[in-house]
């Protein structure tokens, strides 16, 4: 498997999947008599949305947590590949457009000339592409320990409160994050044992603890 060039920039930035409709819009012309283009959107984001990092470990993105995020510089690809830009936006400007709402974030790629763009344009024309990806840092998160599900079990529900930069948005083939009526409904079942606001390097550690005692 290829490696995520994310990696090479951020060591500590994090990458999350969802499936989410990936469409391609008309956009009118700027100007009377001129053309309209076609862009490529998406949702990069869903905010309360439960997404399983393991057996009974949880994370969700809580409303609101990219309000003041560092978008100076983030690119639109296709597949998270470096080598496939479809646009970017820098310090605001540029092919590449990102819209928060109540719901999570949005983007919005101008149509561009390129091989890249051509081509994913026509994989979401043929609905080969079935969601989104992003990556990001986390500024604050709360971890909650002891969580009583329906089922009598305990979970680990990891809470982002805050997201410090984004880096990248972009449409990909296959999403890891599934949204399921039983993922969906798990926060009304829930109910919170113990809180515990931690580090994100304790955060990391506990992570790998869980993952590790539920291998």
């Amino acid at each position: 498997m290829k490696k995520d060039y994310i990696r090479e920039i951020n060591n500590d930035a994090q990458r999350r999947f969802m499936v989410t409709d990936v469409t391609i819009e008309q956009r009118a012309a700027e100007v009377d008599g001129g053309e309209g283009t076609e862009i490529i959107k998406g949702r990069f984001c869903i905010y309360n949305s439960p997404y399983k990092l393991g057996n009974n470990v949880y994370e969700i993105i809580e409303q609101g947590a990219l309000e003041g995020a560092d978008f100076s510089d983030v690119v639109c690809l296709y597949n998270h590949e470096d080598e496939m830009l479809l646009g970017r936006m820098y310090n605001g400007e540029g092919t590449l457009k990102i819209t928060l709402d109540n719901q999570g974030g949005l983007f919005s790629c101008d149509k561009a000339n390129t091989t890249a763009f051509n081509d994913t344009r026509e994989n979401v024309r043929v609905k080969n592409i079935r969601g989104c990806s992003f990556a990001f840092t986390i500024e604050s998160e709360t971890v909650e320990t002891d969580v009583l599900q329906a089922d009598g079990s305990y979970a680990t529900i990891y809470r982002i409160n805050k997201i410090k930069k984004v880096y990248d948005v972009g449409p990909v083939n296959n999403p890891a994050y599934i949204e399921t009526d039983v993922e969906a409904s798990m926060r009304s079942r829930v109910q919170p044992v113990k809180k515990e606001v931690r580090s994100q390097e304790d955060t990391m550690l506990l992570l790998k603890l869980n993952k590790t005692t539920n291998q």
